[in-house]
C-alpha cells in the first residue's frame, strides 16, 4: 500500500485536479445539497415546536399526524443529520471556494460570503411562512421559530465557515489510514473492484426507492390527479379538473429507477475512464438529487408536508440516505482526479526506470482506459438490469395494485372509499400519505360509516358538504386531534346525534348551513371550547335555547339567518366573551329579552 503513492494529496490538490467545468457540477452537487439539508433540519424543528403548542398544533400536525409523542423528540431525532449533512456539504463547498481561489483572498471571501448568504435567505423565505402564522407571533412559539431563523441556520453557517481548513492547512498532505487506502485500491473510484461496488450500492439504492416511494407517490396521484397553486390548499379542490397533472411527479421518480437500473450495465462496461468512472460518480450524484431534491421539493410545494418531512424510519431513510451520498459522491470525484494526478506526475518522474513496475491506476492515469478485466461484462450488465428491474416491478405489482398506476381507487366517492350505494366507508389513501385536508364534497355520499375517518386523527379539515346523507353517527369525529375546519354544509342534514363533538379535538370552524336542521341537540357545542365560528344559516330552525352556544367561549361570530326562528332570543343566549358577529336576519323573530 505505501509503494502505491508515498505521500497522498493535499486539500488544495482535491480542487486544482479537476476541470473547471467537474469543479462547477460539484459546486452545484453541494451547495444543492447543503440548501436542502439545511432547510429540512430547520423545519423540523419548527413544525416540532408548533405541534407541542396547543395553539399551533395543527400546524405541526400537517408533518407529524396525530402521534402521542412530543413534536420537539421527533425534531430532536431528525434535524441533527440533516443539520450534519448540510454542515458537511457546506463545509466543502467553502473549502473549494477557497483553494480553487486561494491567489485572490478578496474574491474568494466575496464568493464564500455569496454562498451563505445565499443558503441562509432561501431556507429563510421558506421558514418565513410559518412565522406570518397570526398564532405564531407570541409567546414560546415566536421565539422558537425567530431561533430556527436566526440562530439555527446561522449557528450550521457559522460552524462549517469557522471548520473551513486554513491555507497553511490546505497545503499539507491529508493523512490517509491504512483502511482507507484499502478502501480506495479496492473498492475507491479508480479501484479494482469498483464495478461490484456499484452494482451492489445501486441495486440496494433501487429497493429502498421503489419500495418506499412508488405506493407513496401511488397514493397521492390517487387522492391528487390534479394539482392547483400552493395559495389554493385547502381552499380548492382539484380532482377533476383545473390545475396541472399530478402523475408526471410520479413517472419522474420512476423514469429515475429505470435509468438507475440501466445505466451501471452501460456505463461499466466502457473502457474510457471517462465514462466507467467520472460518468458513473455524475450519474449516481444526479440519481440521488432526483430521490432526494425533486422529491422533497415536489411534495413540499403541493402541502404534502408529511412525505416531505418523514417520521418514520424507513421513509426518512430513503430521504437521508441519497442527501448524504451526494456529500461523499463529491468528496469521491475529487479524490479520484487529485490521485490520477499524483500518479501521472509520479510517472513522468520515474519515467526511464526499468526496476519501476507501472499498476492499474497508473495505467489508468496515463492512458485514460480502464484494464480489460476491470470493465462490466455483457452478461453481468444483463443480469444487473434484469435484477434491478425485477425490484422495481415486485415493488409496483405487490405494493400498487390498489392505487395509480395499475389501479383505482373503489366505489363512487373517490378519493376515498364508498359502497356501491354511496356508504362512506373510510379514507385510507389519505391516511397513508397522512393528508391534513378529507375532501369528500359532492361525492353522493348517502350515509357514512361510525368509523369512516379512522386513522386520519392527524386530519385538519374534514370537507362533506354538498353530499346526501340525512345524519351523522355518533362518534364519527371521535379521535380527530388536530380539527380546524369541518364543513357538513348544503346538503340534506336533518338530525344530528347528542355529543357528536363531545371526543373532538381544538376545533376553530363549524359550518352547518343549507341544510333541513329543524332542532340541535342539548349540549352539542358544550365542548367546543376553541370553536371561533359556527354557520347554522339557511336551515329550519324553530327556535334556539338560551344554552345553545354557552360552551363556545371564545367564539366570534355565529351566524343563525335564515330560519324558522319564532318567538322570543332568551337572555344569556349570546353572551360569548369575544363574539364579535351574530346574525339572526330572515327569521320570524318577535322579540330578544336583554341581555
Amino acid at each position: 500500500l505505501e509503494d502505491e503513492l508515498e505521500e497522498g494529496p493535499t486539500l488544495a490538490d482535491l480542487a486544482g485536479a479537476c476541470s473547471p467545468a467537474t469543479r462547477v457540477g460539484l459546486g452545484a452537487l453541494r451547495f444543492s445539497v447543503a440548501t436542502m439539508a439545511s432547510l429540512i433540519s430547520a423545519m423540523y424543528i419548527g413544525f416540532g415546536v408548533l405541534y407541542d403548542t396547543e395553539e399551533n398544533r395543527w400546524l405541526g400536525a400537517m408533518v407529524f399526524g396525530a402521534v402521542d409523542t412530543p413534536g420537539s423528540l421527533f425534531a430532536a431525532f431528525q434535524a441533527p443529520p440533516f443539520a450534519l449533512v448540510a454542515v458537511v456539504a457546506l463545509r466543502d463547498l467553502l473549502r473549494q471556494v477557497a483553494t480553487t481561489y486561494a491567489a485572490t483572498p478578496c474574491r474568494k471571501r466575496a464568493i464564500q460570503a455569496t454562498v451563505v448568504g445565499l443558503l441562509w435567505f432561501m431556507t429563510a423565505l421558506l421558514v418565513a411562512p410559518l412565522l406570518a402564522n397570526p398564532g405564531a407571533r407570541h409567546g414560546l412559539t415566536m421565539v422558537a421559530l425567530l431561533s430556527v431563523c436566526f440562530v439555527w441556520i446561522p449557528g450550521l453557517i457559522a460552524y462549517a465557515w469557522a471548520t473551513v481548513p486554513s491555507v497553511t492547512a490546505a497545503d499539507r498532505p491529508m493523512a490517509r489510514s491504512r483502511v482507507a487506502l484499502l478502501y480506495d485500491k479496492y473498492f475507491g473510484l479508480n479501484g479494482k473492484y469498483f464495478g461490484l461496488k456499484v452494482r451492489g450500492t445501486q441495486l440496494l439504492s433501487i429497493t429502498l426507492q421503489a419500495w418506499t416511494k412508488l405506493p407513496l407517490l401511488g397514493a397521492f396521484v390517487s387522492v391528487h390527479p390534479r394539482l392547483g397553486p400552493f395559495a389554493h390548499l385547502g381552499a380548492v379542490e382539484y380532482y377533476d379538473e383545473g390545475g396541472s397533472p399530478s402523475a408526471p411527479i410520479f413517472w419522474t421518480i420512476f423514469a429515475a429507477l429505470v435509468v438507475n437500473a440501466l445505466y451501471p450495465a452501460v456505463l461499466l462496461a466502457q473502457r474510457d475512464a471517462f465514462w466507467s468512472r467520472g460518468a458513473v460518480a455524475f450519474v449516481d450524484a444526479g440519481l440521488d438529487l432526483v430521490y432526494s431534491a425533486v422529491f422533497f421539493f415536489a411534495m413540499l410545494t403541493n402541502g404534502m408536508f408529511a412525505a416531505a418531512f418523514p417520521i418514520w424510519p424507513l421513509r426518512t431513510l430513503s430521504l437521508f440516505y441519497p442527501t448524504a451520498h451526494v456529500v461523499f459522491v463529491c468528496r469521491a470525484i475529487e479524490a479520484s482526479e487529485a490521485d490520477l494526478a499524483a500518479r501521472r506526475q509520479r510517472a513522468h518522474d520515474v519515467e526511464g526506470n526499468a526496476e519501476h513496475r507501472i499498476r492499474a491506476r497508473t495505467m489508468m492515469a496515463l492512458t485514460g482506459r480502464v484494464a480489460a478485466k476491470n470493465t462490466l461484462s455483457l452478461w453481468k450488465g444483463a443480469r444487473f438490469v434484469a435484477s434491478a428491474l425485477g425490484v422495481v416491478a415486485v415493488a409496483l405489482v405487490v405494493r400498487c395494485t390498489d392505487r395509480y398506476p395499475l389501479g383505482s381507487i373503489p366505489g363512487p366517492c373517490a378519493p376515498c372509499v364508498c359502497s356501491d350505494a354511496g356508504v362512506l366507508q373510510g379514507c385510507p389513501y389519505h391516511a397513508e400519505l397522512t393528508d391534513q385536508i378529507l375532501w369528500i364534497s359532492g361525492r353522493g355520499v348517502t350515509a357514512i360509516k361510525k368509523r369512516a375517518l379512522e386513522k386520519n386523527e392527524g386530519a385538519i379539515g374534514v370537507y362533506l358538504h354538498e353530499n346526501v346523507f340525512e345524519t351523522v353517527p355518533a362518534g364519527v369525529f371521535d379521535g380527530l386531534r388536530n380539527p380546524l375546519t369541518i364543513r357538513l354544509d348544503h346538503g340534506a342534514l336533518s338530525e344530528l346525534p347528542p355529543g357528536l363533538f363531545d371526543e373532538i379535538g381544538p376545533l376553530r370552524f363549524l359550518f352547518m348551513s343549507h341544510n333541513r336542521l329543524e332542532e340541535l341537540p342539548s349540549g352539542l357545542f358544550d365542548n367546543l371550547d376553541d370553536l371561533l365560528g359556527v354557520g347554522l344559516h339557511n336551515n329550519r330552525l324553530q327556535n334556539l335555547p338560551s344554552d345553545t352556544f354557552h360552551g363556545l367561549h371564545r367564539a366570534i361570530g355565529i351566524d343563525v339567518a335564515g330560519n324558522n326562528i319564532s318567538g322570543t332570543i332568551g337572555a344569556g343566549t349570546f353572551t360569548n366573551p369575544d363574539l364579535a358577529f351574530v346574525s339572526l336576519a330572515y327569521n320570524p323573530v318577535r322579540s330578544a329579552e336583554a341581555g
